[in-house]
Parts: C-alpha cells; sequence; structure tokens
C-alpha cells in the first residue's frame, strides 16, 4: 500500500459524506508527481484536488467548460477552507500552509497563524532532491517541542531567528516589487538565508545525514541548499541562479543521483487549482499523463507502476 493512503482515503470519505446531499456512486483515480512522504506537501496537493473535485460535483463550484480554468475568489476560499479540512483528517494539526499554497499558488508568508501573499514575488528554479530516507513530520515536530522544553533559551531565540530570516525575505521581494534592487541580489540574499535557515534547522535537530551529504556535494559547484518539510530525511532544496549553466545543473543532478537520490527540476511559485478536462479513452488518458509527467522530468517507468 502507498504511504498514506489510509489517511488519504479517511480523508476523501469524510469529504464525500460532508458534501454529497445523498449518497452516488463516482469513479476517482489519483496519480501524483510528488515523492509522497517526502516534506513537498504531497497531502495538501490531494487535499486541494480532492476538495475542488467534490465540491465541483455537488454544485458548490462551477465546473468550468474549458480545460485550464481558474477559479474565482469566493472558491478559492471554499476550495481551501475544505482542503484544510481534510488535511486536519490527514495529519490531526496542520498549519494550513501547504493547502493555501497548493491552492492559490504563489508564495505565501504564515505568521502567527495567518497567511498572506508575498508581494513581489518572481519564480525561482529548484534542484529538489528526494533523499529517499523516510520521514515522520509528526515524529519530527514533537522530537522539536521535546527539546525547547528542554533548552528553551537556546531553541527560542532560534525559532526567532527564523522568524528575522521570513521577515528578510519579504523584505527583498517587496525591495524587488519597488524596483530597488535586481532580481540578482534577491538570488545573492536568498543564497545566504537559505544556509542560514539549514543551520538553525540543524540546530533544532531535525536534518539528517543524508541532507547533510547533499549541501555537502552542491556546494562543491557554489550552490546553496536546504531541508524542505519537517526535516528528518524527505527532500532538499538546492536554490538556482537564472544564469546557472545546463552542463553545471546537469553534472550536479549525474552526482546526486550516484548517492543514490532521486533529482527534478522543479519552480516555484506557480499558479494553484486549476480545472482540467482529459480525455475519456484510457489509453489517450494515460498517454496525456505520460507526457504531462516526462515533460517535468519525472521517471515515468517508477509512476507508471504505483
Amino acid at each position: 500500500m502507498v504511504p498514506g493512503a489510509r489517511q488519504a482515503s479517511l480523508a476523501f470519505l469524510h469529504l464525500y459524506t460532508s458534501l454529497f446531499k445523498e449518497p452516488q456512486g463516482i469513479e476517482v483515480c489519483v496519480r501524483s508527481a510528488l515523492p509522497v512522504g517526502a516534506g513537498l506537501g504531497s497531502s495538501a496537493s490531494y487535499s486541494v484536488c480532492i476538495a475542488a473535485g467534490l465540491l465541483a460535483l455537488n454544485g458548490y463550484v462551477k465546473m468550468p467548460k474549458m480545460s485550464n480554468t481558474a477559479y474565482d475568489a469566493t472558491e478559492l476560499k471554499l476550495v481551501n477552507d475544505w482542503a484544510f479540512v481534510s488535511e486536519k483528517v490527514i495529519h490531526g494539526n496542520p498549519s494550513g500552509v501547504d493547502n493555501a499554497v497548493s491552492t492559490y499558488g504563489g508564495a505565501m508568508l504564515y505568521t502567527n497563524g495567518k497567511m498572506e501573499p508575498l508581494n513581489g514575488f518572481k519564480s525561482i528554479q529548484f534542484i529538489l532532491t528526494d533523499t529517499c530516507v523516510p520521514k515522520n513530520t509528526k515524529a519530527q515536530v514533537e522530537n522539536v517541542r521535546i527539546r525547547r522544553v528542554q533548552f528553551g533559551p537556546i531553541l527560542d531565540p532560534l525559532m526567532d531567528s527564523m522568524q528575522g530570516i521570513s521577515n528578510t525575505c519579504k523584505d527583498l521581494f517587496g525591495a524587488l516589487e519597488q524596483s530597488d534592487i535586481t532580481l540578482s541580489d534577491v538570488l545573492t540574499g536568498m543564497e545566504e538565508l537559505v544556509d542560514m535557515n539549514h543551520c538553525i534547522l540543524a540546530a533544532c535537530g531535525v536534518s539528517h545525514p543524508s541532507l547533510e551529504r547533499i549541501r555537502q556535494l552542491t556546494a562543491r559547484y557554489g550552490l546553496r541548499s536546504k531541508l524542505t518539510g519537517a526535516g528528518g530525511g524527505g527532500c532538499a532544496l538546492t536554490l538556482l541562479r537564472d544564469d546557472t549553466g545546463v552542463d553545471l545543473i546537469e553534472k550536479v543532478k549525474s552526482e546526486l543521483r550516484a548517492e543514490s537520490f532521486r533529482c527534478f527540476e522543479t519552480s516555484v511559485g506557480c499558479h494553484g487549482v486549476r480545472w482540467a478536462s482529459l480525455p475519456l479513452d484510457s489509453k489517450d488518458w494515460m498517454d496525456h499523463w505520460k507526457h504531462f509527467v516526462e515533460n517535468r522530468n519525472v521517471d515515468w517507468n517508477i509512476l507508471s507502476n504505483i
């Protein structure tokens, strides 16, 4: 069974029984190009998809006639609210950040339980590296809680420092929006913030030898990497500047793969939930899906066997 399948099924059933006025037979197929349990918000993406689909089937949001159609602000809020319900079933006490970003797209700031768009944000390129080391978000969060109880005078200032990193990131993109600095200046600042953020997280006890190995390998080429998600395994992000050469990127990916890591080139800051109409014929549908994942540098042979 795919990791998390039971909780994902429970989340679907909870939304189904909540949104359907009368029992109705439906067929649902879910496929994802995101590694599961790797700190990439795969459950949030799933939650947003099932929320949007079930809401549309029951007439709570429109079912657009054209593919790749966006929802309006009222519909997006409804999708996000129900996706958050699904996330609660899966995780217990999520922050709501992952489902919000999956719903609205772009980048968002999260401070003291409040979320707001990151103004001036531009899409940023990354190498995403999956360590293939399973991690447990709940266990990692509990470990940090215990460490804060034991070493509060040390960890509390570290938490404040991470807020400072977020504030500095906000200021960088704000200055970019005002044309006070260039995107190159932003990326230079981001490189420093990536390093500082990872080191603080490591001090909090959520890194892993595999994540440190990724940082070591990418640093040889002047690239900055950090863990993502709850840490303890999962994935790392390596920041790419716009002028990073293709040959260098391929060389880095080759070295990472030689360590049995899985690598993808990706970006953050894309659009959120969209409606897409797929071919009804099974073969056409699989061809469509194969074309989709191969254009995102994902190994089709892995996905086709899930």
